[in-house]
């Protein structure tokens, strides 16, 4: 399966994927990947590991990638809805910017569906 990075990421490694895996062991040998640091996912999403522990100091990132894994169809939703929106009024995304602002303390699939918009 070939799953691209759903965000753009300071320091994303998405032009240098391919040839940082070329660095990587054999995946008969990697028993479990860790990335501590993994922003967009560039290299993670680019790899063919079948066990892997993802993490990254900043909690609004990660929920948005526990949000996926739980709740991907509601929000699906809310980016179509988000999209319409931007569509009819582009001034709509700081609204949305300043809602995500508001709740930086809330873990949740809506804010986690802002993490991708803005």
């Amino acid at each position: 399966m070939n799953i691209k990075p759903f965000i753009r990421w300071a320091g994303g490694k998405q032009n240098l994927a391919i040839e940082i895996l070329n660095y990587f062991p054999d995946d008969s040998l990697i028993g479990r990947y860790y990335e501590p640091f993994v922003g967009a996912g560039a290299v993670f999403f680019a790899s063919n590991v079948s066990t892997a522990v993802i993490s990254d100091i900043n909690s609004q990132l990660i929920n948005a990638y526990v949000a996926i894994r739980t709740h991907h169809l509601q929000i699906f939703s809310l980016l179509k809805r988000y999209s319409q929106k931007f569509q009819d009024n582009p001034e709509y995304y700081y609204d949305l910017r300043s809602l995500f602002n508001r709740d930086k303390e809330k873990h949740n699939y809506i804010q986690a569906a802002s993490v991708a918009t803005i």
